[in-house]
């Protein structure tokens, strides 16, 4: 059992080795692979969901989300507003923007990182640092 990340959404995150929920989930949950499993409609499914704030910690009690409306969903700044020419910010902005968020120098003696952007396409605790 492992809690990962539900790509574009940030509060949210889903147990890519759920354990079978039992009595009548137990159906749905045998028709999963890596916590994902497809509804009758054809759509993709979360399996055993938790918010990270809320229940950071917890084992989550058996829930769902849809794979397939936050697979939609994930857009960028520069992909909504075309027109602008300047950005700042320590979320990833576009599809193109560079694979590192931040580059820091330390000034004792001008060792530099490069800060890249998480699993969230942000810069967190989490992010890779390179130098």
């Amino acid at each position: 059992m492992a809690f990962v990340n539900i790509p574009g959404n940030p509060n949210w995150e889903y147990d890519n080795d759920p354990p079978n929920p039992g009595g009548a989930q137990s159906a749905l949950w045998s028709t999963g692979t890596n916590g994902i499993r497809i509804n009758s409609r054809g759509e993709e499914v979360y399996m055993n969901c938790r918010h990270k704030i809320i229940h950071g910690n917890a084992a989550s009690k058996p829930n769902e989300i849809s794979k397939t409306f936050w697979d939609g969903f994930v857009s960028y700044f520069f992909d909504e507003f075309t027109d602008a020419k300047l950005a700042y910010s320590l979320r990833k902005l576009g599809q193109d923007s560079p694979v590192n968020a931040l580059r820091i120098r330390r000034s004792t003696d001008n060792v530099e990182v490069y800060v890249g952007y998480d699993s969230n396409n942000e810069v967190s605790t989490s992010s890779p640092i390179t130098n």
